[in-house]
């Protein structure tokens, strides 16, 4: 279904031909949330391909250890790796938050993937991004 077509289905119901102003405008913010919540989860994906099974995915004693153990004392190759954590971190939120606005008439719906949403931020980017992530890198 197109995107636009879902959107109105969504907002007007399954037998509205006439749109007021407010409903164009709240189709035109699912449309967006849609769009953000499509690019957030395709980042995620991504980022969670490509550095889960990497040993500092988990351990992130090893930001600055090479094969073999090797200490890198190079500060780029560390930094990437603390990035490509901050990138699975920041997305993994704005996909709960996204897929939330998408849901705001089934408010019963939205309300549990807010609470999700908060926290997942309050857990990833206040707890475990500062004091895991941060510290790691000093």
């Amino acid at each position: 279904m197109h995107c636009k077509a879902l959107a109105k289905r969504m907002i007007c119901g399954k037998h509205a031909k006439v749109m007021s102003s407010i409903k164009r405008k709240k189709m035109n913010e699912l449309k967006e949330s849609a769009w953000k919540f499509m690019y957030f989860l395709s980042a995620e994906i991504f980022a969670l391909y490509v550095a889960y099974n990497e040993p500092w995915f988990t351990k992130t004693r090893y930001f600055s250890s090479g094969p073999g153990d090797q200490v890198w004392p190079h500060l780029k190759i560390k930094m990437a790796r603390v990035g490509s954590m901050v990138a699975v971190i920041h997305e993994g939120n704005d996909v709960l938050m996204e897929f939330a606005k998408m849901l705001i008439n089934i408010q019963w719906v939205a309300d549990i993937f807010f609470g999700l949403f908060a926290l997942s931020w309050l857990l990833l980017r206040l707890i475990y991004f500062p004091f895991w992530i941060i510290w790691s890198t000093r």
